[in-house]
């Protein structure tokens, strides 16, 4: 046998041996154990649910209160609370992403929304101008979403916040026009305090 076939063997020997010695060690590693140092982990629940007066809660709440029982006229409005509550187990923020008016029949309408921060649904009464903190005042026109960036809220497990909607229609069509309002919310968690 030659020089060059033993250089050979050998060097086919070497790298089965490479190739079968790191496969062997590569399951090592999945057999081997250790020890972490202790802490905590917590899971919880993330959730924000809406409401209006005596209805119930809802993930997917439909502002059916936000209306009027007659036709509205220009410059008129409507005004109900909206509840939004972390139904969660961990805290979050929140904040009003966006609005939109739904056509539902009609022609095009434009309304402008106010929110106001009230303490509670007592102080939104459907008449008068409710008292606290402006949370968003915008102009929106049926099929043109308004986006927002107001600031957020944040909100503790079982935490509420109420806000005092009103909607006055600005423009308003020569035929009766219905719709409704959507509402957008961006919530984050938020780290425990």
């Amino acid at each position: 046998m030659s020089t060059k076939w033993l250089w050979c063997a050998v060097a086919g020997a070497a790298v089965a041996a490479l190739i079968f010695g790191s496969v062997q060690s590569t399951g090592a590693l999945w057999r081997s154990q250790t020890t972490a140092p202790g802490g905590t982990v917590t899971a919880g629940s993330f959730s924000l649910t809406a409401r209006s007066g005596s209805d119930p809660k809802s993930s997917s709440y439909v502002f059916a209160n936000l209306r009027s029982t007659s036709p509205l006229l220009r410059n008129q409005f409507v005004q109900k609370p909206l509840v939004l509550e972390n139904s969660g187990t961990t805290p979050m923020t929140v904040q009003v992403s966006a609005i939109g008016v739904q056509l539902q029949s009609g022609a095009a309408v434009t309304v402008h929304l106010d929110g106001t921060v009230v303490a509670s649904q007592a102080a939104c009464p459907d008449s008068g101008t409710p008292s606290g903190a402006a949370a968003f005042s915008v102009d929106v026109t049926s099929g043109t979403p308004a986006a927002l960036s107001g600031a957020t809220t944040r909100l503790e497990p079982g935490g509420t916040q109420i806000l005092c909607v009103r909607s006055t229609l600005t423009t308003a069509p020569a035929v009766v026009s219905t719709y409704t309002h959507v509402f957008s919310f961006l919530a984050k968690q938020a780290p425990r305090a």
